[in-house]
């Protein structure tokens, strides 16, 4: 099964609480290219928010960075050691350890017509690549905005948990069997649940 187990619990979870944009990893381990290792997520945006320009959301402590690969339609991708972070959430976040952003700059995405609610939109594959395979937790944040109901037009941001590389891996390393992930996933699901949060701010202009 390609799409990692915990992946597709932390989307799961961040929907039920009506997040905004979820980062999932895409395969149980990460593909070797050359001495590097390509970690490729898939970003899915709720049914209740738009993606306008200047959304974005960020994969936190992505360990061993090496570089960006292929990128969702209309984002752009940079690196920092701390942010680019929403005000109202709180994700852990080492400043010593490069952080990977994503940037929307297109056409509004998802903002159905009247008052009513769009659909769950795929926004396309991200790519990182890193020097270590080793897989682990680690945080995310993001920021979309509102596309129906009394709030419609504010921002709305979210925080939780995905899957990257941890120091220490590499070639010759070992990587977990899905068993053994399968296990950890089901403690550290009922924690992302509860560790999420979701605020709105002031309204923007579409």
């Amino acid at each position: 099964m390609k799409k990692l187990i915990f992946g597709i619990l932390a989307l799961g979870a961040a929907n039920a609480a009506q997040a905004d944009i979820i980062p999932s990893l895409t395969v149980s381990s990460p593909i070797k290219v050359g001495s590097l290792y390509q970690y490729t997520y898939t970003a899915t945006l709720a049914a209740d928010q738009a993606l306008v320009s200047g959304n974005y959301f960020t994969i936190y402590d992505f360990q061993g960075f090496a570089g960006f690969g292929t990128l969702g339609a209309g984002f752009s991708a940079m690196t920092s050691l701390l942010g680019l972070t929403p005000v109202q959430v709180l994700p852990n976040d080492s400043p010593t350890v490069l952080n990977a952003t994503f940037t929307y700059s297109g056409p509004t995405i998802n903002q159905p017509s009247g008052n009513n609610q769009g659909v769950s939109t795929e926004l396309g594959s991200f790519q990182i690549f890193s020097r270590f395979n080793g897989l682990g937790f680690i945080d995310f944040a993001s920021q979309a905005t509102k596309n129906n109901g009394f709030s419609q037009g504010t921002l709305v941001s979210n925080v939780g948990l995905t899957a990257g590389p941890l120091d220490g891996g590499g070639s010759g390393s070992e990587v977990p069997e899905p068993n053994v992930w399968a296990m950890l996933i089901v403690g550290f699901g009922i924690v992302g649940v509860s560790a999420r949060r979701r605020r709105n701010v002031a309204a923007v202009a579409a």
